[in-house]
């Protein structure tokens, strides 16, 4: 049996009087994309938060890689290998597509932006930079700046800034968000060839991408572990359905 590589054993967040998340339990093996899904206000954006260390749990734990990452900051737990992309595109709107990826290139490689100039000079910086940009779809985009790409174009310029970061673990927040059908098509092919790269914790609202990526899928209601299992077993279950108050679950 494959060891997680990830591993979440009672996560718990309040808000005030608010359990945002109640004991939530999770992992992700390699390979494989795992979704968290739930109505609205069911705790996904919480747990991905507890997650990536933005927000800081009453309790739980939290494996990464068999270490501890309890106590690690969301820059620590990035520098370790949790790639975190986020609802709101963060890429620079100044720079063209392939500038921000070597911008992300240069940061994983610990160098300052200060050197930002010389770096598009610099073969051993510039070549992955251009393979991240061909990797996620945009390798024809590369002179546009960010501000005049579609926003599934942004998207995918954030993934190619992740892979920069040579990541362990893809930490994607609603990738579909405000994406059309034919985008939502193209990011959903570059997603299903990304999790060769690392695994995929995905929170997402769009279920036929779910259901058509997804290896296993955790429902969240109110907060806590309504069921896990593969995404056919998930599909099928009358009990999800019910819980999303009449939102579409495909056939």
């Amino acid at each position: 049996m494959v060891d997680p590589i990830l591993r979440v054993k009672g996560a718990t967040k309040h808000f005030g009087a608010l359990v945002a998340c109640d004991h939530v339990d999770f992992d992700l093996k390699p390979g494989e994309i795992h979704a968290v899904i739930g109505p609205n206000g069911a705790g996904k954006s919480t747990f991905i938060k507890l997650v990536a260390g933005e927000h800081v749990p009453n309790s739980g734990e939290f494996q990464f890689c068999g270490e501890n990452i309890g106590a690690l900051s969301a820059a620590q737990r990035a520098k370790a290998g949790l790639a975190r992309t986020f609802q709101v595109s963060s890429v620079v709107n100044e720079f063209n597509a392939l500038q921000n990826v070597l911008l992300a290139v240069q940061g994983a490689s610990g160098e300052t932006f200060s050197f930002f100039k010389s770096a598009m000079r610099d073969d051993e910086l510039m070549g992955p930079a251009t393979k991240f940009l061909m990797r996620a779809g945009l390798e024809d985009r590369s002179s546009v700046l960010a501000s005049d790409l579609s926003h599934g174009e942004r998207r995918q310029l954030e993934i190619a800034m992740a892979l920069a970061m040579e990541p362990k673990v893809f930490l994607l927040d609603e990738p579909m968000a405000g994406i059309g059908p034919g985008g939502s098509k193209v990011l959903t092919d570059i997603l299903d060839q990304l999790r060769i790269e690392a695994p995929i914790l995905l929170v997402e609202h769009d279920m036929q991408v779910v259901f058509s990526l997804a290896d296993r899928i955790t429902v969240l209601v109110e907060g806590r572990n309504f069921v896990t299992g593969s995404a056919e077993d998930v599909r099928k279950n009358p009990d999800v359905k019910k819980a999303y108050l009449g939102e579409v679950v495909p056939e």
